[in-house]
């Protein structure tokens, strides 16, 4: 494909060709294939995209899909979701088999610090952080959750008890979370000490305290008898961090949450409780569940929604069911209409009323109810139309005087007559000369001439009257051009620039002086505005004669008839066209091999 410079409306208006080191501004582009870059270029300066069409920038789509996109880290449960403080930092707890007397689950942070301790049983829980080691794993798990979450001098965490399986941790957890979400890493951990320390598990989700991004970990680890000094709780976020939109899976229950900041609160995508109740309103209604109330005449049955109707002979109208089951029309008898053995009926008014329409007559049958104040009304015969008197001349129908026939009424004041043998036009007398029709002195109607307007009547017929000096008849009776065989070119004598000079054939401009002109050039800009080719040489201060339009003879040698000729760089004519950052000006083309018919073309600047 060859390369193509697009042109461009210079400060002058003339078309410009664009240069490679351009740049051009659009208000738009739609593009019929693709755009090549060539593997070096880009395309830069994007705008925030607000469509599903619209591009992005490299640094959008980081933000957007890896540092704070919609949809953003996975999240181990809905328990970190939290309306007030955002996303609560978590790590999760499980024993593998049961703790014995004397075991602890130590929670740490900065603030408090809190031992719980395992004993026997319940009756020998004698203070709030002592636990039951109950009758297997699970229960102790239990027992630990609701110690905890009673514990009243715990300010600091809250546990929930999960039977949910995780992948890679067969067994029911404890999901430990911060009470209250923070900026910054959280430095909550959990440790204790037990006799068989490998019956207390943790899955850390912060190393060296560093938080994962998600919580899609199972690496589980041996509960750390010791402080671990750093936090082993993961991820966490402040509301005020969150952004509008950003979406969130739970991993213990697969679901999906979104933030939303205008209320604030989260938001569940999908499971249970995800598609909220339908509600309408003007112009339309929100999607979702949509209940039937039965006492509101709308049942569903197998999936089938349908509308339960009025039992038979209710009379406030609609639909209702007949006897034998059917939909029927019950009809409202207080505004006319009425249900007979034969179907649907509407009452009418009574005979005689004259307000138009239908009426009853006096044996029961219908007949047309005439409006007489409209014109309208009703004869032995039928209904007929009221014509005017004979003879009020507004125009249209009337009856005569006798007998009584219809006949038309004509509007003498718009030139219209009736006369013994029907309508007729009036029309002007003869010789007025106004132009249009008249009678003649016959009777006959013929054309009135408008002598003023170059028409004449003769025996013939109509004629044109031509001046015999620009427009004749020749011999033959044509009509013809007198005097002329050809089309008058544009010429004028024009004075050449003191300090310039003209040969026949140099394109010429207007100089900076009044009245004066000299030869053309591509560039500058001033002396490529051409107005002619001179057809005569002219020294500084004397004339030449300028033809702007038409047949400039003897100014070409050895031309080829229908070569286009230019204005060429440095003055005078050429075929070929002018080098970069020139004017292409095409002053004319060649009559034949010494005479040019000069019209002018700029075709605007080459690019440089």
């Amino acid at each position: 494909m060859a390369a193509r410079k697009p042109l461009f409306m210079g400060s002058e208006g003339f078309s410009e060709e664009m240069a490679t080191t351009d740049s051009m501004t659009l208000g738009g582009l739609t593009m019929g294939g693709n755009i090549d870059m060539q593997s070096a270029n880009k395309v830069i300066n994007l705008p925030t995209p607000t469509s599903a069409g619209d591009a992005a920038s490299k640094s959008y789509v980081d933000t957007m899909v890896i540092t704070g996109g919609v949809v953003k880290e996975a999240l181990f449960s809905a328990d970190q979701l939290d309306n007030t403080d955002g996303i609560n930092a978590l790590e999760a707890l499980f024993f593998v088999n049961q703790p014995v007397v004397g075991d602890t689950v130590i929670f740490k942070n900065a603030t408090l610090t809190r031992t719980y301790t395992f004993v026997a049983n319940i009756a020998g829980e004698a203070t709030a952080t002592d636990v039951s080691i109950e009758t297997d794993a699970a229960t102790a798990l239990q027992r630990l959750v609701t110690r905890v979450n009673a514990d009243a001098g715990n300010t600091q965490w809250d546990l929930f008890y999960e039977t949910t399986q995780h992948a890679d941790i067969n067994n029911p957890i404890a999901d430990v979370i911060e009470r209250a979400s923070a900026a910054g890493v959280s430095a909550s951990r959990i440790y204790g000490v037990w006799t068989t320390q490998a019956d207390a598990k943790i899955v850390p989700f912060q190393a060296g305290g560093v938080p994962y991004l998600d919580y899609t970990s199972t690496v589980t680890a041996t509960l750390p008898a010791a402080d671990p000094a750093a936090g082993n709780f993961g991820l966490r976020r402040i509301a005020s961090a969150l952004i509008d939109g950003e979406i969130h899976l739970t991993l213990d229950t697969d679901n999906q949450y979104s933030w939303n900041a205008d209320v604030p609160m989260w938001n569940l995508l999908s499971g249970p409780g995800s598609i909220p109740d339908a509600t309408s309103g003007s112009g339309g209604a929100i999607k979702g569940k949509v209940t039937f109330d039965s006492d509101k005449g709308l049942v569903v049955a197998a999936g089938v929604a349908s509308v339960k109707l009025e039992a038979a002979g209710a009379g406030v109208g609609g639909l209702l069911f007949n006897g034998t089951g059917q939909i029927a029309v019950d009809p409202d008898t207080a505004h006319g209409i009425e249900l007979l053995a034969g179907g649907v009926a509407t009452k009418l008014a009574a005979a005689g009323a004259g307000t138009g329409g239908l009426a009853f007559d006096g044996a029961g049958a219908m007949e047309v109810d005439p409006d007489t104040a409209k014109g309208i009304a009703l004869g032995a015969s039928g209904v007929y139309v009221k014509l005017a008197a004979a003879g009020a001349g507004t125009g249209g129908l009337a009856f005569d005087a006798s007998p009584g026939a219809i006949q038309v009424d004509p509007d003498t004041a718009h030139g219209i007559e009736l006369l013994a043998g029907g309508v007729a036009a009036k029309l002007a007398t003869a010789g007025v000369g106004t132009g249009g029709l008249e009678f003649d002195g016959g009777g006959a109607i013929q054309v009135d001439i408008d002598a003023m307007k170059g028409l004449s009547l003769t025996a013939s017929g109509l004629a044109v009257t031509v001046d015999g000096t620009s427009v004749s008849f020749n011999g033959s009776g044509q009509l013809q051009s007198t005097g002329v065989s050809e089309a008058a070119r544009i010429e004028n004598t024009m004075t050449v620039l003191a300090a310039g000079g003209v040969s026949a054939g140099d394109p010429v401009y207007i100089t900076s002086t009044n009245n004066e002109i000299d030869k053309g050039d591509t560039s500058p800009d001033a002396k490529a505005r051409i107005i002619g080719v001179a057809r005569t040489s002219g020294i500084g201060g004397a004339t030449s004669e300028v033809v702007s339009l038409g047949i400039c003879a003897g100014v070409l040698a050895g031309a080829t008839a229908g070569t286009p000729y230019y204005l060429a760089t440095g003055g005078g004519l050429a075929t070929a066209l002018p080098g970069a950052g020139k004017r292409v000006i095409e002053c004319g083309i060649a009559k034949n091999a010494t005479d040019l018919f000069v019209h002018m073309i700029d075709y605007g600047k080459k690019a440089a």
